[in-house]
């Protein structure tokens, strides 16, 4: 499936866990490697890398040594610049299948909470499929149910209680944002560590993986449940989910679940001719990502696989929000696909 797999690394304590992904991504099919450390060059400092950073970039070598004995092709880059665009450059240039990056950067700040300011830079304007490593560590499994919390509060804002209702909002964004700069506090005062206990999750435990795929029905969608279903064997189980999140009425919601389910009926029949054992469910609710991670918890999935956009012609120029909050608060890894890019 990933013939060829870009690996960013940053200076974040978990970022030597990647390479512990390596049997994860022979069976994706991975056999050349191309491991990427971008050196920011912050303005006014001239005093060049820092020491820490030099000892990691030997590891990352002595590593690259490690690789090649066990049979990859491995070739190292250290550009300097922004890492995003350094990334994606790269990725266009040694044109890369996928692109494997953490999901824990160096900062701290609410909006890197449990996702790298760099990863949600790169999974925004990666031009081809990406893989967001996810995981264990302690006091984080708290700070996500704590944003699930704050995620579904927001996804009960619907147009109807903004317009009629304009105090309530006001006072309930107060309180979220307070919430907000609380977790931020709390991050500041427990910051990762060599003490800390990081453990990569897999996809595949004991070579299978339970897939989730989440589909709006829309062309990227499908798309990557065509790329999913080239697994085959690799595959436990295959769970296929759509997420009703509009209709005024009742009979209008009941006709929606109805033509859900004829659809998702014909991509378990696709799933089942590969020899994929394969289900399907239709949810209802808002916001969508709420329903997904949840089921992803529910069910125990090892990955959850995702377009990066979804319908609609707005949709297509920017990650959607869907995509980006399930990243963000997935309990697994999370794979990404452009219908576009890829």
């Amino acid at each position: 499936m990933f013939k060829k797999v870009l690996i960013a690394l940053d200076f974040s304590g978990p970022a030597m866990e990647l390479f512990n992904s390596l049997e994860d991504l022979r069976l994706l099919g991975a056999r050349e490697l191309l491991l990427v450390h971008v050196v920011r060059v912050e303005i006014g400092e001239q005093d060049g890398m820092h020491p820490l950073q030099k000892k990691f970039l030997d590891q990352v070598k002595d590593k690259q040594r490690e690789l090649e004995k066990e049979g990859f092709s491995v070739s190292v880059e250290v550009p300097i610049g922004a890492a995003a665009e350094e990334i994606k450059r790269l990725a266009v240039e040694q044109k890369v299948d996928l692109i494997l990056i953490g999901s824990i950067g160096e900062g701290s700040a609410v909006r890197e909470l449990l996702l790298g300011s760099t990863t949600a830079d790169v999974i925004r304007i990666a031009p081809v499929a990406v893989l967001v490593e996810k995981y264990s560590f302690d006091f984080a499994s708290d700070l996500n149910k704590k944003l699930s919390e704050l995620a579904d509060r927001l996804g009960a804002f619907t147009q109807e209680v903004l317009i009629s209702n304009i105090s309530f909002v006001s006072r309930e964004y107060a309180h979220l944002s307070g919430e907000l700069l609380d977790l931020s506090e709390r991050i500041k005062k427990k910051p990762l560590s060599a003490a800390t206990k990081i453990q990569r999750i897999p996809i595949f435990k004991e070579g299978k993986a339970t897939v989730l795929l989440p589909t709006d029905f829309s062309e990227s969608s499908e798309h990557v449940m065509e790329r999913i279903m080239e697994l085959g064997s690799l595959l436990k189980e295959a769970i296929l989910l759509n997420v009703i999140d509009r209709g005024e009425t009742v009979e209008e919601v009941e006709k929606l679940e109805a033509e859900a389910e004829q659809y998702l009926k014909q991509w378990e029949e696709k799933f089942g001719a590969k020899g994929i054992k394969v289900r399907s469910m239709v949810l209802r609710g808002t916001p969508t990502s709420s329903r997904i991670i949840a089921t992803a918890e529910r069910e125990g999935v090892s990955l959850i696989a995702l377009s990066r956009r979804g319908r609609g012609k707005i949709a297509n120029l920017l990650i959607g929000s869907t995509a980006e909050q399930v990243v963000r608060r997935s309990p697994c890894p999370v794979l990404l696909f452009d219908r576009w890019g890829n």
